[in-house]
This record gives C-alpha cells, sequence and structure tokens, in this order.
C-alpha cells in the first residue's frame, strides 16, 4: 500500500511514505497490525495509530525477555506508527518514533526511517537537521527516491531562514540602536533642560540677592542721614545752649552793670531771682529744642 505525504510547504513535493511496514509476529499481534494497516489506508490515521500501539505494547510483553524476536517485530512497528503520527501532523511524537525505529531496524529501515526523519525536521522548521538527515540518506544509497531533490529544498529553505534571521538581527540592532539614539537625545534635553532651570534659578538668587544689598544700601543711607540729622541737631543744639549761656552771662553782666551804675547792690533776694529767672530761661530754650527735634524726626520717618 503506498500513501502519499502531503507538501510540507508550497512549492515541496516530498517523496511518498514507504509502505508501512508488514510483521509476522503472534496472532493477537497479527490482528492489530491488519486492523492499523487497513485503517492507514483509508486514512484513519488515529485508529491505525490505536492499533499499532496495541501491537507495539503487545509485543513487548510477549518477547520481553526474547531481544532476537523483539528486536524483528518492534522496529517495523515503531516505524508503521511514526507514519500514522506524521500524518496527524504530531511531528514531535513521529520523531520519536522514527528514531526508535532507526536505533533498533535493520539497514533498510534505518533508511527509510532517516528519509521520513528528514521530511519530520523538515516539518517542523528544522531545516538542517532536515538537510543532514537527507544527507545521510543519500550517502547510504545514493539513489534513493526524492533524497536529493528534499535535500535541495532543504538547504534552500535554511539559507532563507538564516536570511531571515540575519536580516531580524539587523533590524533588532538597528532598533536598538535608534533607542539609544533617543535615550541620548532624550538625556541631553533633560540636561538642558536642567541646565536652562539652573540658570534661572541662579539669575533670580542674584536678583533677590541685588535687591538685599540694595535694600542694605538703602537702609544704610537712611541710618547714615539720620545720624547726621541727629549729629546735626545735637549740634545745633549746643550751640543754642551756648548761646543762651551767653546771652544770660550778659544778661547778668548788663544787670550788675547797671546796678553798679546805680550804685547799689543786689540783695540775696534779687540774686536769687535772678539765677532763676535765667534757668527758666534756660529751661524754656531746651524745651524748645526737644520739641524741634520730636517734630523733626516724625517728618523724616513719614517721607
Amino acid at each position: 500500500m503506498n500513501i502519499r505525504l502531503a507538501a510540507l510547504a508550497a512549492g515541496l513535493c516530498l517523496a511518498n511514505l514507504l509502505m508501512p511496514a508488514q510483521s509476522f509476529a503472534q496472532p493477537l499481534t497479527h490482528a492489530y497490525l491488519r486492523t492499523a494497516d487497513k485503517a492507514y489506508a483509508q486514512n484513519d490515521w488515529t485508529l491505525a495509530e490505536e492499533n499499532y500501539r496495541k501491537a507495539i505494547f503487545h509485543d513487548t510483553t510477549t518477547y520481553a525477555t526474547d531481544s532476537s524476536r523483539l528486536q524483528q517485530y518492534l522496529p517495523r512497528e515503531l516505524y508503521n506508527l511514526g507514519n500514522a503520527l506524521y500524518l496527524q501532523q504530531r511531528y514531535q511524537e513521529a520523531l520519536k518514533a522514527y528514531q526508535n525505529a532507526f536505533q533498533n531496524g535493520s539497514d533498510k529501515l534505518q533508511t527509510q526511517a532517516l528519509f521520513n526523519l528528514g521530511n519530520t525536521f523538515y516539518a517542523l522548521g528544522k531545516y538542517e537537521e532536515a538537510a543532514e538527515a537527507f544527507k545521510e540518506v543519500l550517502r547510504r544509497q545514493p539513489g534513493y527516491p526524492d533524497a536529493a531533490y528534499n535535500l535541495a529544498q532543504s538547504l534552500r529553505k535554511l539559507k532563507e531562514q538564516q536570511q531571515k534571521q540575519e536580516q531580524e538581527q539587523q533590524d533588532e540592532q538597528q532598533d536598538k540602536e535608534q533607542q539609544e539614539q533617543q535615550d541620548e537625545q532624550q538625556q541631553d534635553e533633560e540636561q538642558q533642560e536642567q541646565e536652562k532651570k539652573d540658570q534661572q534659578q541662579q539669575q533670580q538668587e542674584q536678583e533677590n540677592q541685588n535687591q538685599q544689598q540694595q535694600q542694605q544700601g538703602q537702609e544704610q543711607q537712611e541710618q547714615n542721614r539720620q545720624k547726621q540729622q541727629e549729629q546735626q541737631q545735637e549740634q545745633e543744639g549746643q550751640e543754642g545752649q551756648q548761646g543762651q549761656q551767653q546771652q544770660n552771662q550778659q544778661q547778668a553782666g548788663q544787670a550788675q552793670e547797671g546796678q553798679a551804675r546805680a550804685g547799689k547792690k543786689l540783695t540775696r533776694e534779687e540774686a536769687l531771682q535772678l539765677l532763676r529767672i535765667m534757668q527758666e530761661e534756660e529751661m524754656k530754650v531746651q524745651k524748645g529744642k526737644r520739641k524741634f527735634k520730636g517734630t523733626h524726626n516724625k517728618s523724616d520717618k513719614d517721607w
């Protein structure tokens, strides 16, 4: 019975799966295999898988102690199981079945298993492993049907895959460089913004400092002006006091001179009265100065 594989990829015509290997085993095993082969021919891959597994289980338990008979039947059943799994697109399980068949099969069966391993690797997108499998098939049997074609297709897909990976790596590197440039540009912008803020802050601090210095200067000038006014007022007061004293002395002298001219002497009461008058005049002068000083300060403050 010839079972044709579906194409694994567009433009790839794979060789047929080989006819399931017949095994001449115990009647029960033979019944399982007959049912499996019939289901296989009817494209009922699930039923075929079920009965191939039953045959494998029966043989492994029946010939557990007879390794020669087990090796005779088991690899073919594993190979057939791999075919049923492959046609269900259960490629990982099929891969394991073909590998087990290859390890325990005859040279002919190993070549068949290698060819289907190549097909399975191809279906999984493992084109390098597929190419190696087809190369091994051709080393074992140079004229093996479709092995050279499948090898060429595997190498072509491998090249496309590598080119795609290289392009993806280039795109990834380009994206990385662009991201780094964007990050660097963003950092530069943030740094410039921070420098601008720092400069504005420094300018504001300088302005505040200048205003403070200006205010201090104005306050110092005001203090100096007030001090000068106070000194001037004090000097004026002293000059006024001295003038009043001189005036009092002059008046006293004049009074004495007048009395002397009149040929009179001041009595004690008259001298005391004259002194009291002079003191009262002095107090009036001082009071007037204090009043003048207070009025002048208030005017400066309002100004």
